[in-house]
């Protein structure tokens, strides 16, 4: 048992381990008593009952032996050094266990460690090491932060609350969700819009969108239009937000509104950003007409009478980031610029430093007013774009009386330390409160990447200038558990920001207890893979569904792609794709196989998902660049390429069928609505070749050019 490493993630802060352990259940018996103060507190109540659920489900009975081994759970803060929330002490001797929270934050987190610790020896007996741990949080604020994003508005209830348990596994005590966001024209010629709160001072406010995906289950595709937020129509938003808080978790809403914003304008255009010649643009908004912040007050006030103030909560994102001139956010004129910036003649008499600060501070008001104390704010236009992170705009926030109360969240996603925040690191300050956004995985629709280094050097960045704590920026699905368990080690326990090393180990327990030494191995093959993207990243369709100025909308994929790999790169990134393949294969070989003892588990299905993915696409990709130039060159025939094509064709639906198994069902339709492009192009290819052969034509193969292979499917879901 002490040779194996345990998959204690977060690492506690202390920890002293003696030789020996303590056997608290021989199946089908229990040998424990768990014996709990009597505190009422919601977060206390759900410590004791996840302590007794876990071990009692160890037994035949699902009950504890009365005078058993003791374990006992309580709140003492006067024990705790340091005095923090969230702290605890677990003592394990072979007389009893003790845990001991400062808070009941505390003794839920120290239930937490007490189960990563409990070892199952010999198939039936489950013990516990002797260890003494003393534990507390480095950071106030340790969070995750869920995008409005395509297929995260499928979410249920359901989900959400198995989320929020997942996290505080994790020990994470904030979760922002995304209620309202939008992007630019991508998907079936709509922009992306997301609301997933019904406001019923606005019900014009509606956001449905498609679900188009090819079905392995079912053999056929799947079409369904008009689907609103699941959250939207049943309305749960305040039953996360209650289940949260039982789980030490505090939620925020994100309402986003000059940035990532086409909605609101274009439904309310008399609160747009106007013309010189006083006509709506349907974009951006006018930010000296009273009307606007009418507008919104109205819908901040709805959310939080409704949501945040029945829950005691009292944390609010305005987000305000990336409100620059876009295209692509008018389907009748996709190529025509916008600005965000109102040119009425009132507005053209300030600056827009002037109006965007201005802006904050009335909103930032209204809502301590309304009892919010902690308004988020995203850096980047107050950094980059406008310069006013000083100390004039910090004596008007104090002058505003909101200082106390707006945070500036400042969010990097680059790997390299000399690329973060545009190269602009240094200008990071601690003048305003703050916290620190990595990026843990957002595109949850595509093959998973690993952003292991972004979450160190912004975790760095946060212990060096004090920060509050660090949340990730994600749209969240379990494919991306290595990252979001990295980012809760960190912002628990900054001493392992030294090294990757330890965490490496104790994560590859957490995925596979049994056989640690070779899930590291296979983890260790993925991750170069997944941290550069393997030469596979940038091939997926994803990047080649956005509307592109001097492009054709919609793009010509996979011909650009294939233009791109065999006329520009002349074909070098084949051995890398050959490379990519057999080593993620040789990963799903081992997930596959260590999935057999637990098919049902999350973390261990998203791996073998992962991998089984990042093989399929490289493979398919070398493949078929391989008969590309084999069959232009005469040395492979129509038949010879119709069995390789339809090998291809078999194996990415077996990659869909799996998808459909392993995935939450919620971000199964954006994920598997990528590949079904994949799969179509190999079923319209399987389908033109046997023509060809039947009508003994010579086939044409191309891949910069399939236009004459494509059918009406494959062009819909382009």
């Amino acid at each position: 048992m002490s040779t194996m490493v345990k998959p204690l993630i977060p690492l506690p802060r202390k920890m002293q381990e003696s030789p020996g352990h303590v056997r608290i259940v021989k199946y089908p018996d229990s040998l424990f008593e768990i014996i709990a103060d009597d505190h009422s507190h919601p977060v206390f109540q759900t410590a004791r009952e996840k302590l007794t659920t876990a071990l009692c489900g160890k037994t035949s009975s699902r009950s504890q032996c009365a005078g058993g081994y003791p374990i006992f759970l309580s709140i003492r803060p006067d024990e705790m050094v340091p005095q923090v929330a969230d702290a605890y002490k677990l003592n394990i001797t072979e007389e009893k266990a003790e845990i001991i929270g400062y808070d009941a934050g505390g003794a839920l987190y120290g239930v937490v460690t007490l189960l990563q610790l409990l070892v199952c020896m010999n198939g039936e007996n489950w013990h516990l090491p002797l260890v003494e741990i003393e534990d507390w949080p480095e950071f106030e604020d340790r969070g995750y932060f869920f995008e409005t994003r395509w297929g995260s508005e499928f979410l249920t209830k359901k989900d959400y609350f198995e989320i929020i348990d997942y996290c505080a596994n994790l020990k994470i005590n904030q979760l922002t969700i995304g209620i309202y966001g939008c992007w630019n024209l991508q998907y079936d010629y709509r922009i992306a819009e997301y609301l997933y709160v019904p406001l019923h001072t606005h019900p014009e406010l509606q956001t449905p969108s498609p679900i188009t995906y090819y079905s392995a289950k079912k053999g056929g595709y799947v079409n369904r239009k008009n689907v609103l937020p699941t959250m939207f129509v049943e309305d749960f938003f305040g039953e996360v937000c209650a289940y949260a808080k039982t789980r030490n978790i505090k939620i925020k809403p994100l309402f986003n509104s000059l940035g990532h914003n086409t909605l609101i304008p274009r439904m309310h255009p008399d609160v747009s950003a106007k013309n010189t010649d006083g006509s709506p643009r349907n974009f951006g908004f006018c930010l000296t007409d009273e009307k606007t912040y009418d507008l919104m007050f109205s819908i901040y006030d709805e959310i939080i009478d409704k949501y945040l103030t029945p829950n005691g909560l009292d944390g609010f994102q305005i987000g305000l980031d990336e409100v620059r001139d876009e295209h692509a956010v008018d389907v009748d004129h996709p190529f025509e610029i916008k600005s965000p910036r109102c040119d009425c003649h009132v507005c053209k008499e300030h600056t827009y430093s002037k109006l965007f600060t201005q802006y904050i501070i009335r909103l930032t008001q209204h809502l301590k007013s309304k009892g919010m104390k902690h308004v988020y704010v995203y850096h980047d236009m107050l950094m980059n774009e406008l310069d006013v992170l000083h100390d004039d705009f910090k004596q008007e926030l104090i002058k505003a009386g909101i200082d106390d109360v707006l945070v500036i969240d400042y969010w990097s996603y680059r790997a390299n330390k000399n690329d973060l925040f545009r190269g602009q690191a240094d200008r990071v300050t601690n003048q305003f409160r703050g916290i620190m956004k990595p990026w843990n995985g957002y595109y949850h629709w595509m093959i998973p990447m690993a952003s292991l280094v972004n979450i160190r050097l912004m975790a760095e960045i946060a212990k060096k200038k004090g920060f509050e704590g660090i949340e990730s920026y994600a749209a969240f699905e379990y494919c991306y558990d290595q990252n979001q368990a990295y980012q809760a080690e960190l912002s628990w326990n900054a001493d392992e920001l030294e090294s990757m090393e330890s965490f490496l180990g104790r994560y590859a327990a957490r995925v596979s207890w049994n056989r640690q030494e070779e899930a590291r191995k296979a983890l260790d093959l993925l991750y170069p893979i997944m941290a550069g993207g393997g030469s596979v990243f940038d091939t997926n369709y994803y990047f080649y569904c956005y509307c592109r100025v001097g492009l054709p909308y919609p793009q010509n994929y996979p011909s650009t792609l294939f233009q791109k790999l065999i006329v520009t790169e002349n074909g070098s990134r084949l051995n890398n794709l050959r490379k990519v393949a057999k080593e993620a294969g040789e990963a799903a070989a081992f997930f596959a196989f260590d999935l057999q003892g637990a098919p049902n588990d999350r973390i261990k299905l998203a791996w073998a998902l992962t991998a089984k993915h990042y093989a399929v696409h490289a493979d398919e990709l070398a493949t078929l660049l391989l008969l590309h130039n084999a069959f232009n060159a005469g040395t492979i025939s129509e038949k010879g390429l119709l069995t390789s094509i339809g090998r291809l064709k078999e194996q990415r639906h077996d990659l869909i069928a799996f998808a459909e198994c392993a995935r939450m069902e919620a971000t199964q339709y954006t994920y598997i609505r990528n590949m079904s492009l994949c799969y179509q192009l190999l079923a319209d290819l399987e389908r033109y070749l046997e023509d060809c052969i039947n009508k003994n034509v010579r086939a044409k193969f191309d891949l910069t050019d399939l236009s004459h292979v494509t059918c009406k499917e494959f062009d819909l879901l382009r």
